[in-house]
């Protein structure tokens, strides 16, 4: 029953798998054509994907490098004008204390507490004239501190603006 039947079925399955070599060689052959086709531009594309990656690479250093300088120079101006504010409260306190004396010896006191009551009144000055003097210290050195911050803030959104806005040529 098998002979006879592969006897009758022969020709047929010769001509299936010869139909089915055909299509293979048409099929392998479209997709080397395509192959041919494409992989230059994939290799182009790969290329500048790589150049592309080694500009990022190179400006994501170059800005931490123009970071970590900035945070340099704004500790530097941090430190600057922290000495600057402890000059300037001990300026203050000084001309304070002057003023006090100053008012302290202006100021008529009655006669009948004499000393005890200059005493006291020159005490309140001090006190008072050292509060105005740590407020204006405090103030000044708020004020100054934050003039550094954003002095420091811009020139780092400047400098990252140009080094990230240029445009790299990809060939």
């Amino acid at each position: 029953m098998w002979i006879t039947l592969l006897r009758k079925l022969w020709p047929y399955a010769c001509i299936a798998v010869g139909v089915g070599l055909v299509l293979y060689g048409a099929y392998s052959h479209g997709r080397k054509v395509e192959r041919a086709e494409w992989e230059p531009r994939f290799a182009l594309a790969e290329k500048q994907k790589d150049k592309a990656e080694t500009i990022a690479a190179t400006k994501d250093a170059f800005s931490r490098e123009l970071t970590s300088l900035t945070d340099e120079r704004y500790a530097e101006t941090i430190f600057k004008l922290n000495a600057r504010a402890v000059d300037a409260g001990r300026d203050i306190r000084a001309l304070s204390l002057r003023i006090a004396a100053l008012a302290a010896s202006r100021s008529e006191m009655p006669g009948i507490s004499g000393a005890t009551a200059q005493a006291d009144a020159s005490a309140k000055i001090e006190d008072s004239a050292n509060r105005a003097a740590d407020r204006f210290t405090r103030i000044g050195a708020g004020c100054e501190l934050d003039a550094a911050q954003l002095e420091s803030l811009q020139g780092w959104l400047t400098e990252q603006r140009l080094l990230w806005s240029a445009k790299p040529a990809l060939p």
